[in-house]
Parts: structure tokens; sequence; C-alpha cells
């Protein structure tokens, strides 16, 4: 991924149409003897001489320009700036000065006011199509990834066979969830790079976003081969195996992956997973259990854990590791849920009936939820708040379940009511009953025993034919009247059935995940709030640590900071785990130039050059390094590395005005 701040042409190697013949002799005299402390690098000395040239000739934009350089050479970049201003008033219509400004800005973390630079030279030099790269690279940055797709678009538009581009375009497809574009993309770059294509381990990401399990396993397959020990790539490839069922496979990457690094316990939840979905449930407990260890505070092991208990039918472990996930997230509903059932199964009512209820007042709308309460004070005997939940649910919808228990509860508020002698009260519930069924032979036989007790002999042989006619086996059914017709009646107390746990389908309730947690940190790095951010991001790789893409992101926050310990230690993270991630060796160059460690800087530099041949501004960066350790030979052979590659016209003369001093100044 393409994902880099890209060093900027500073000015002071620009072309400039002003002639030197504008300037006095003194001023002359002075600018070259800037020069020559320059080649030096004299900086401080260099800018006090161009400010005397300034003093004698007054405004003069090569002066300006030149001091616009070494300011930026000093790492006073407020100072830079001002001087470009200053060329700015006396050419204002100067695309590169706003590119130069553009280039500061972007080294500076000012990503919002580089775009408007390079959008105003865009306005003025629209023929410049690289400035499209540019306001694409720092949209990117800005997590604008549909304004970055479309000045990538604009930029292949003029270079359609632009390598770098076109995988920058890819992977912005790829961070903005459009997986489906990404993968044409990078498709079009393994077509045509065959065997020097590099991408495998994004393509093989973006065809497992498009669920294209089969071609994910062979690009991300191939990443493998060629590098037998990217751990990312084989982390991807087994959950691919698994996403296809192909659990054998799994289970063998998996294994390789923590056999290249044993301490990788970020993955031990996902090959718990697949373990139990293969029901291998005592090893994933194991694999949970080390998990859990590492991560004590994430819910969703817990919640596992208790699962697979439920399927080892421990009810009490099931019970113990939701209370565990309740102790991370006190709110989190699926536990709740869970705790309510498992107390239910158990015959424990009032827990039961306390954890529904606090799943109730998260979900009020939860039909399951609500029926499983109504059951529990069925259950308990609590019959009238049960029967009015009951025909809460069934105005809502139709539920077969939900209409027995309802008519079961009214038939036992019947019997309640024939115990106590309230006849009356008896007949109206078993009619209650037949008002929602007519087939009922329960509530029949019901009224026969009441209007037995009534001594209303005719009505309550009428109502017990009818149940039998109904169940013309049911023993009790034929007893009763056999008992009405040949001897005075006595009221049978009926046995009541209780009803059950309805088990319904329960809905998983997300966690924050890596991609939503990237996401928000992307989010919050667009609004400048670095800080927060890095919490995101840190957060993300808790997660999933061997995310290198979220690394280079984490050590761009610290560097947005000026913290050059923190990012390069972000930087240095991503390497261990991707080696030949170029990004993150460029960017760990950029820290250590910045910090004028030209040695490590110089090193990175010629390892991304050594990754990836055609990165271009490797390159130029290697060879703005070796200037400023004062390596010009070397320095000059990589300016002139960056012209073989570069296929702009403005850009190779702004670099070859540079090389033409410097050679000059060397020979």
């Amino acid at each position: 991924m393409k994902n880099k701040i890209i060093l900027g042409i500073i000015l002071s190697l620009c072309i400039c149409t002003t002639s030197y013949a504008s300037m006095t002799r003194e001023a002359h005299q002075l600018y070259q003897k800037a020069c020559a402390l320059e080649l030096e690098q004299k900086y401080e000395e260099t800018a006090e001489v161009l400010i005397q040239a300034l003093r004698v000739n007054g405004d003069d934009a090569i002066l300006y320009i030149k001091l616009a350089g070494v300011y930026a050479e000093l790492g006073e970049n407020e100072k830079a700036l001002a001087a470009y201003k200053k060329v700015l008033a006396l050419k204002p219509d100067d695309a590169f000065i706003y590119v130069s400004i553009g280039n500061i800005l972007q080294n500076m973390g000012n990503y919002n006011d580089a775009f408007e630079s390079y959008k105003q030279a865009t306005k003025l030099f629209p023929e410049y199509k690289y400035n499209y790269m540019n306001l694409a690279n720092v949209q990117y940055v800005l997590g604008k990834y549909a304004d970055s797709i479309e000045n990538y678009n604009k930029f292949l538009d003029s270079y359609p066979m632009h390598e770098e581009a076109r995988e920058n375009l890819a992977n912005a497809y790829l961070r903005s969830n459009k997986a489906k574009e990404a993968c044409e993309q990078y498709k079009m770059l393994y077509d045509k790079q065959k065997e020097n294509f590099k991408e495998y381990s994004n393509y093989g990401l973006a065809l497992f976003k498009t669920k294209n399990y089969k071609d994910a396993i062979e690009i991300l397959s191939t990443a493998v081969e060629n590098n037998p020990e990217d751990i990312s790539s084989l982390a991807n490839l087994a959950i691919a195996y698994q996403q296809a069922e192909k659990y054998d496979f799994a289970k063998a990457t998996f294994e390789k992956v923590f056999k290249l690094n044993p301490e990788l316990t970020a993955l031990r939840f996902d090959y718990g997973n697949l373990l139990a979905d293969t029901g291998k449930y005592d090893e994933a407990l194991v694999e949970y259990d080390k998990y859990a260890k590492a991560f004590p505070k994430d819910v969703n092991v817990y919640l596992n854990i208790a699962n697979v208990y439920e399927k080892k039918n421990n009810v009490d472990m099931a019970i113990t590791n939701y209370l565990k996930a309740l102790n991370c997230d006190s709110n989190n509903v699926i536990a709740l849920k869970k705790l309510a059932q498992c107390y239910h199964i158990q015959k424990n009512y009032t827990y039961a009936l306390e954890y529904y209820e606090k799943v109730l007042a998260k979900t009020p709308d939860d039909t399951d939820t609500l029926i499983n309460k109504a059951i529990v004070l069925h259950a308990t005997d609590e019959l009238d708040s049960a029967i009015q939940i009951y025909k809460e649910v069934l105005k809502k919808q139709e539920d077969k379940r939900v209409r027995e228990n309802l008519l079961s509860a009214i038939n036992t508020k019947g019997e309640q009511a024939l115990e106590m002698g309230k006849v009356r009260d008896a007949i109206l519930y078993f009619n209650e009953v037949l008002n929602y069924d007519v087939n009922n032979d329960y509530a029949y036989f019901g009224l026969g025993m009441a209007y037995e007790y009534a001594k209303n002999k005719t009505k309550a042989i009428e109502n017990y034919e009818k149940a039998i006619e109904i169940d013309p086996n049911n023993k009790e059914y034929r007893t009763a009247y056999e008992k009405i017709t040949g001897q005075q009646p006595t009221v049978q107390k009926v046995v009541k059935s209780q009803p059950t746990v309805q088990t319904q389908k329960q809905t998983t309730t997300s966690q924050p995940t890596k991609e939503s947690l990237i996401k928000e940190g992307d989010a919050l790095y667009k609004s400048q709030k670095y800080t927060e951010a890095i919490s995101k991001y840190t957060q993300a790789l808790k997660l999933d640590s061997n995310d290198y893409v979220t690394y280079l992101k984490l050590g761009n926050m610290y560097k947005a900071q000026k913290n050059a310990t923190k990012s390069s230690e972000a930087y240095q993270n991503a390497i261990k785990i991707n080696p030949k991630y170029t990004d993150a060796w460029f960017n760990l160059g950029l820290v250590y130039a910045e910090t004028s460690n030209y040695a490590d800087c110089q090193k990175c530099f010629q390892k991304v050059i050594a990754l990836d041949p055609t990165y271009l501004y490797a390159y130029y960066a290697l060879a703005m390094a070796y200037e400023s350790d004062k390596k010009y030979p070397e320095a000059i052979e990589n300016y002139e590395k960056f012209l073989s590659l570069n296929k702009d016209a403005k850009a190779a003369q702004v670099v070859q005005n540079k090389l033409n001093v410097l050679k000059k100044n060397n020979q």
C-alpha cells in the first residue's frame, strides 16, 4: 500500500524564469557566495548572505526561492513558507511555487492546507498531471478515499501504464470498502506484471472481502509461497479456508502461523472458533483460554467459551463465563439474554426473570425475550402478568407456541377459580379459551367440571361429550363422563403442565471490530484529532496485532505529532510483520531524515529500492539524504535514476536543474 508521505521538490531546485541579469552585481556576488555556503551545508550562514542580497537588490524571485529552500533544509518551515509567499507576490501565477508550498505543508502534517496549495497549482497549471498524484496522496492520508480515487483516476487517464498510481488506486478502493473495484485494479496489475506482481496479500484480502474464497485462497497461497514467513497472509489464508469450509486446510494453516509465532495470541480466538465449529470443544476451550489470558477484557471470548459449554451441556460453566462477559461489559445484551435462558433451563426463575427484565430494559422490542419472560411468570403462577404479555405479543404477530401458552394459562386460571369455588369465573375463563380455539378439548372438559360443580348435569354432560369427541382416547374425560351419568360429581384437581423455555434463534450483537475501529481512526485522522486516532488504531491492533497497514497509520499519527520515537517504533513493528512492506521502510527513512540520522535514513531508502526498483520517490529521497550527508556523487547518481524513471516533463526539468547545479559545484 503506497500510503506514504511523499518528499516534495523544493523550489530552490526548480526552474525560475527570472534572469540572473536582473540582479545587481553586488547581489549576484552575494548569491554566488550563498550557493557556495549551501554546498558546504552552512545553511544558517547561507540564509544570512541571501538576506543581505535581498537588502541590496530588493525583491527578487531567485533569491527568495533560494532562501526558501535553505529554510526548508534548516527545518524552519514557517520561514520557508514566508519566503515562498514573497515569491508568489512577485510571481502569483507560478504553479510550481504552490507545489513546493504544498510539499512543505505536507511534511509539516498540515494536509488540509497542503491539499489547498496543490489544488491551486492544478488550477494554474492543469496540464501538470503529476499534481493529481499529490492531490490523491494527501486525500488518502486525510481519509478522503472517494476523492483520492477520483484524482488517481484522473492521473491514470493521462498515464494509464503508471503502475504505482494503479496500485495506490487499488489500495484506496480497498480502504474505502470497495473490494470489488479493488479486485479489478489488482487484477489489471496482476495480468500485466505477472511474476513481478507484489500485492498478493492485499489482492487476496480484497478477494476475501468479496467472499470469493476460492480465488482468495489461490492468491494468498502465492503470497505465502513467495514469503513463507508472511504471517499476515498466512492468517488471512487460514480464515479464508475456514470460510470456504476447508477445515483441515484451515487448521493446518493456523498451526503454521503459530509455529512461526507461538506468541501470536490474537489469532487464538479465530482458531478457537474453527475448533468449535468442527465440534472439537475441548481443544477450542484451550485456545480461547490462551486468548483470554492475553486479552482478559475482551467480552467476545467469554461469550464463545460460554457457548461451547452450553454445547457440552455444562450450564453451570456457561453461566460462569456469561457472568465474566458481563464483568467486561455490563451492558452486553447477548450475555444478559443467555444468562436469563441458562437460569431458566435450571428453573432458577428468580434470576431468570431478573435478567430477562434487564434485557427488555435495553431492547424493549425483543419479542423472544418478552415471550420467555411470560413463560417464567407462567411457571411461577404469575398468570395475570403472563396472560397480558402473551396477548400483547399476539397483537403484533401470530405465534402458535405463544397462543398455546396463552390458552394453557387461561385454562389454569379456570382451574384455580374452580378450586376456590368461583364457578362463574371458571366458566368465563374456559369460554375465553374457546373464543380463541373452538376445538380446545381441555376447555370443554373444564366447562364440564364447572357445570357439574354447579349441579347443571345437562350442560356438564354436553361439555364432557364435546371434550371426548375431540379426544376420544382421553381416560380422564371418559371417567368424568361415566361418573356424572351414575354418581354424584366430584371436582377433580387437574395437574397443570408447565411451559418450557422458548428457545429462539439468537442474534449476535456485534462488538467493535477491527475494521470499525480503523474506520473511526481514519475519520479522526481526517479531523486532525491525532491522539484520539492513535487510541482507535491501538485498539484495532489489539484485535489483530499482525495488521501492518494499521501500524503504518499509527506511525503516521505519531509522525504528525512530531513524536519520532513512537512513529519509528510503529513503522518498525509494521516491518517486523511484513519485512517487504516498502511504505513502512520509506516512512521510517523519513523519520530518520527529519532527525538528521542520515546513515539509517539511507539504509531505509536503499531497502525500499531493493524491494521495489520502480519506487520512484525512494531515489529522490535517497539522493536528498546523500546530498545532506555531503555524499555528492551518490546524490547525483540517484537524482539521475529518478530522472530515468520519471515520466513527467515538468518534474524532470525541475530535478534536472538541481542536478546541473550539483554537478557544476562538484566538478
